[in-house]
């Protein structure tokens, strides 16, 4: 990212992160803190105590970071979620009527380029975590969060956490919407993003 904002030649960004993009930014923000004029969160990985109590999860991580036996076992767990993509993006709508055969597949074509995600699995899914949680007391740039208020994925109280633990955070919600806000409700998203961005 910071190679990338040297060459368009841009010193500073509103920097806007969803789902495991979060991690990527927020650690981008505690190193490059006056890179970024405003951030916009929205659903994304943080406060999931619950899911980070699992044993299967603490052993996947152990397993994956086997040589050779951790790289089959991705490989063949995540052939059968790119097969199930159907599923997964039916989860992630609220109105089931968007989820079209075309839409799936627009899906499972992305599902395939999986290399950068496993790089964030195989590091520990803690660091994901860790990289949100714990950056987020530290956030001082105007920030918005939108948070879809069915998301079944990434739950709203996520977002009240974020909300609480930003200081001056504005939190707007979606209602009837799921983690695929920018797509399922896109108009309502673009408004509150042109209402943050021109609000000094």
């Amino acid at each position: 990212m910071q190679r990338f904002l040297k060459e368009v030649g841009e010193e500073k960004v509103v920097l806007g992160i969803h789902d495991l993009g979060a991690a990527i930014g927020f650690t981008f923000l505690s190193c490059y803190p006056e890179r970024v004029s405003k951030l916009i969160i929205l659903d994304t990985f943080a406060y999931l105590s619950a899911l980070r109590k699992l044993q299967w999860r603490v052993l996947y991580d152990c397993i994956l970071k086997i040589p050779l036996v951790g790289t089959l076992l991705h490989q063949l767990i995540w052939e059968v979620a790119v097969r199930r993509t159907d599923f997964f993006v039916s989860l992630a709508f609220y109105d089931k009527a968007l989820v079209t055969k075309d839409l799936v597949r627009k899906y499972r074509e992305l599902s395939r380029r999986e290399a950068d995600y496993r790089t964030l699995v195989i590091n520990g899914m803690n660091r994901i975590w860790n990289a949100v949680e714990k950056n987020a007391t530290k956030i001082t740039v105007p920030t918005l969060i939108i948070w879809a208020e069915n998301d079944l994925l990434f739950p709203p109280l996520a977002a009240l956490k974020l909300h609480r633990n930003i200081a001056g955070s504005i939190l707007k919600t979606i209602p009837e919407c799921g983690h695929f806000l920018q797509e399922e409700k896109p108009d309502e998203v673009n408004r509150h993003i042109l209402q943050f961005l021109t609000t000094p």
